[in-house]
């Protein structure tokens, strides 16, 4: 057997069972579009449970602290965040990705991760001090050291966390984000109750990364070996490098502004930008980010066949955006009750910087589809090649709007993201199997739905002159707005298509979890879709 070449998996597979075995959990996981599937549903149902659990903590916190408590933290973490990219070089997606990989190499991965993690946490505390003088408030000094403790944590659990999505164990991954941000908002809570101000949100951050990394050590069944040379990891570093290099280029735009805002406007500002940034990424957070770790997975099986590639893309992105684009659409068409129901009154002033995001936002729910394709068909390079091109844009967009404070920095970054939606699809596409009219093809029915529920939420607030005060308001405005939603969706073939698909994977999950399981089928990756 030729070194690197997996040992052939037994008849009676471990990865059929509930504990990986020694060998499976570095074997490609059998039936991508079946798991894909029911991974779908599943991760769709922690998402849920995340999203619920951010809303509540936002809701609450938002409360106990000031504006001033969440600025100081948003200074901070443009740099926590810089070193972080650089936790696990890539590497994870790197074990996803590749066809066939070696206990070894897997081993190796994992201390390379950890050295850097750890090199990582002791860089940031040594600059620590130049952080809170270049804010001018010694306070940060201590924060950006606890903050900077926290990557270690990451990167001992980085390839624990690959290694699951690799095998598609979407149950086991599904159980760990939840039961993690539980933990760091009850802690969090905790903390604020007993007067600790901006330190309980570092208290979130810890106790959210500590339960993280006991769950995914335990649940992924695997310990890594001793360091071993001649692994054979050269290629996979070279993947991860270009990948660690977009992800930086896309760190400093997310981030710049941060920067620019707590620097030139001052903490409160920030705080303000800060939240209504954040909420209007919720819906990617929580919904299209997470579904890559199904999609990625499966797309990297499929690359081998272009025409399977293609639907399976278009019919992710589609289902994706109809979860994603209907939050943001809600939230933009009741902005003003949205936050005072949320954030309370003394929020108000983000409502306008919320609504200024909007354009980006809504169509940022539909920016994972680049990087699907970058990562699954081993594009990195070309990634980090057009991540520079989008990191001066936006910059230099951000400088023109910083005069006009948080609201015109909202609106230039909003226009320079519609500005390189096109030119980035043609470039991210050139080449391979998919097209642009086929993103927009898979987009038409969320985009129509959102939109045209939105735009009839605002015409029946008008017209019946409804308060922009109260929890009941608002729970009447998104079910009026749901069935708006649905009904739109439904009036297309494809959409009735989906809901079918959707009712039963829930069927499937509902049967899982009272004992009564039988896998529902296999997404249908031999009908036409209309993008193909």
């Amino acid at each position: 057997m030729r070194p690197g070449t997996p040992r052939p998996i037994p008849a009676s597979d471990p990865a059929t069972s509930a504990m990986p075995g020694p060998e499976s959990a570095f074997a490609p996981a059998p039936d991508p579009t079946g798991r894909s599937a029911r991974g779908g549903a599943i991760s769709l149902a922690a998402q849920a449970a995340k999203l619920f659990l951010g809303l509540a903590s936002t809701v609450i916190l938002a409360r106990l602290l000031v504006p001033g408590d969440f600025g100081l933290i948003a200074m901070v973490a443009p740099v926590v965040g810089f070193f972080g990219i650089f936790h696990d070089l890539g590497l994870t997606m790197a074990t996803v990705q590749r066809e066939h990989i070696t206990r070894a190499q897997v081993s190796a991965l994992f201390w390379i991760n950890v050295g850097v993690s750890a090199a990582l946490a002791l860089l940031v505390a040594l600059l620590s001090p130049l952080v809170a003088a270049f804010y001018g408030d010694p306070r940060l000094e201590e924060v950006t050291l606890a903050l900077g403790l926290f990557l270690f944590f990451s990167g001992a659990s980085a390839q624990h966390f690959a290694l699951l999505r690799r095998q598609m164990r979407f149950t086991r991954l599904a159980a760990i984000e939840p039961t993690a941000l539980a933990v760091g908002i009850a802690a969090a809570v905790l903390a604020a109750l007993w007067g600790l101000d901006y330190w309980a949100l570092v208290v979130l951050s810890g106790a959210e990364a500590v339960t993280r990394l006991v769950m995914a050590w335990t649940l992924s069944g695997w310990w890594p070996s001793r360091p071993a040379r001649g692994a054979g990891i050269r290629d996979m570093l070279a993947f991860g490098s270009h990948l660690t290099g977009a992800n930086l280029v896309g760190h400093f735009v997310r981030n710049i502004d941060n920067v620019l805002m707590g620097r030139f406007w001052g903490e409160t500002a920030l705080g303000l930008y800060n939240r209504a940034y954040t909420l209007s990424q919720l819906p990617v957070n929580h919904i299209s980010q997470p579904v890559s770790g199904v999609v990625i997975p499966v797309l990297c099986r499929l690359r081998n066949d272009p025409e399977q590639y293609r639907r399976y893309f278009a019919m992710a992105l589609g289902l994706s955006a109809s979860l994603s684009m209907p939050i943001i659409a809600f939230a933009l068409a009741d902005a003003e009750l949205f936050f005072a129901v949320m954030l309370g009154e003394r929020w108000a002033a983000a409502v306008p910087i919320f609504l200024a995001l909007g354009p980006a936002a809504f169509l940022g729910t539909t920016h994972i589809a680049t990087y699907w394709a970058f990562v699954s068909l081993g594009h990195t390079r070309r990634q980090l090649r057009w991540s520079l091109v989008t990191g001066a844009t936006v910059t230099a967009a951000f400088v023109l709007g910083l005069p006009y404070g948080a609201v015109g920095m909202a609106l230039a970054y909003s226009a320079a993201t519609l500005a390189l939606r096109v030119p980035g699809l043609a470039y991210c596409f050139h080449g391979t199997c998919l097209r642009v009219r086929d993103f927009f093809a898979a987009l038409r029915l969320p985009t129509t739905a959102s939109l045209g529920a939105g735009a009839a939420l605002i015409a029946l607030r008008a017209w019946l002159e409804l308060p922009a005060t109260g929890f009941a308001q608002l729970l009447l405005d998104g079910a009026f707005y749901g069935l708006a939603y649905g009904a739109l969706y439904a009036a297309f073939p494809e959409g009735r298509s989906n809901l079918r698909l959707a009712r039963n994977l829930a069927g499937g999950l509902f049967r899982r979890l009272t004992g009564r399981w039988a896998p529902p089928p296999a997404i249908p990756m031999d009908r036409p879709t209309r993008a193909g």
